[in-house]
């Protein structure tokens, strides 16, 4: 069914805001009832939407309206975490409940990428094969790395932007979109969906570090998809060398290879991951308390220069110090000028790894209901 500019209107107003009638819709969307009820009818028709429960009259009695919501199960929605040492993925419905999810944690080159996300795609045909209909609507990458008219243009730390699997996965997969984004930027998507701020960052800490912005309801991709690069802010002038090429880049003092290099560097006893840090500090090791409390000294200034660069409502961390480092962002916070911060909210992230992946589908899912 091709869809027109009403019928796309009622179904982004219902994903919003389920159970409204015809009235409500009409109301809504300034859009004469008849309009209204000639296209419900066809979107009921062609199982997008479905009649729910009856709501209440008017004050002066009547007919009580009959309530819509999306037929979630219209379609369904793929998405990927592609990070360099690990793969994960959930399948959900419209409304984003996910029917099945898996995690593998293993290195991620060009050589292995296709073969790890078809494995997926054949153990998960009997869930979005329904009667011969596939009801697979998209399939949704996110990629640690510079995304920029659907296409990956520079991966950092795994060679993904030699490979060509995308082009293989669309010629086998006929009839199903295929959708990269940015890791930081699915992120992003996820806490604005679940959040409802209309101006945030979420920032992402890993191997690197990036942020996904939102900024009056959108997300922010900016020249050529380079927006949000945070880790390649300077922090430290004439710093310490980052594999961009400058000196002091923020994640050359705040990513988990950073704090891992660090530590390994001022203690004879050494770590492999921030696991072993954050284990070390809770034990009470000297290098492992110097080293967070580095990390949260360079976070501070990261996060200063963000808020004054873009001004959001809420800042969302999403790491694994963050989760499990007492106190941390009340730590962060303290080394921050009160009056500098702007009442910003600074939170850790409720989502942990999820948030890539829940807003990596839910990328999806917008192109579904926009029509894109």
């Amino acid at each position: 069914m091709k869809r027109n500019k009403t019928q796309n209107k009622i179904l982004k107003v219902l994903f919003e805001n389920p159970n409204l009638s015809r009235v409500d819709l009409s109301n809504v969307l300034n859009i004469n009832k008849s309009t209204i009820s000639t296209n419900v009818q066809r979107l009921l028709d062609f199982n997008f939407l479905k009649e729910t429960s009856k709501g209440n009259s008017t004050p002066k009695g009547g007919k009580k309206p009959i309530n819509l919501m999306l037929n979630y199960d219209k379609k369904l929605f793929l998405g990927f975490d592609i990070s360099k040492n690990y793969i994960s993925y959930a399948l959900t419905n419209l409304n984003l409940n996910i029917i099945k999810y898996g995690l593998k944690e293993t290195s991620i080159s060009k050589e292995n990428i296709y073969y790890e996300v078809n494995r997926v795609l054949n153990n998960l045909k009997n869930y979005y094969i329904d009667k011969k209909e596939n009801k697979l609507f998209s399939i949704s990458i996110s990629i640690h790395g510079i995304i920029f008219n659907n296409k990956i243009t520079f991966t950092p730390n795994y060679d993904l932007d030699k490979s060509d699997f995308i082009s293989r996965l669309k010629r086998e997969n006929d009839g199903v979109n295929i959708y990269l984004i940015n890791e930081a930027n699915a992120a992003a998507l996820c806490e604005h969906h679940f959040n409802k701020y209309k101006n945030l960052a979420s920032i992402n800490i890993r191997t690197g570090i990036g942020c996904g912005l939102v900024i009056n309801d959108k997300l922010i991709e900016g020249f050529e998809g380079y927006a949000g690069e945070i880790g390649h802010m300077i922090v430290v002038p004439n710093g310490k060398l980052c594999r961009c090429g400058n000196n002091g880049c923020f994640e050359q003092y705040c990513s988990e290879s950073a704090d891992i290099s660090y530590f390994n560097t001022i203690s004879k006893e050494k770590i492999s991951s921030v696991q072993d840090l954050t284990a070390l500090y809770k034990n009470g090791n000297y290098a492992a308390i110097e080293t967070i409390n580095r990390n949260i000294f360079y976070m501070s200034i990261g996060i200063n220069n963000l808020i004054k660069i873009i001004a959001p409502e809420i800042i969302f961390i999403n790491s694994y110090l963050a989760y499990n480092i007492d106190n941390y962002i009340e730590r962060i916070l303290k080394h921050m000028n009160e009056s500098f911060k702007q009442n910003v909210i600074v939170e850790v992230s409720t989502f942990y790894k999820r948030s890539t992946l829940l807003g990596c589908i839910y990328y999806g899912i917008k192109k579904f209901i926009e029509n894109k």
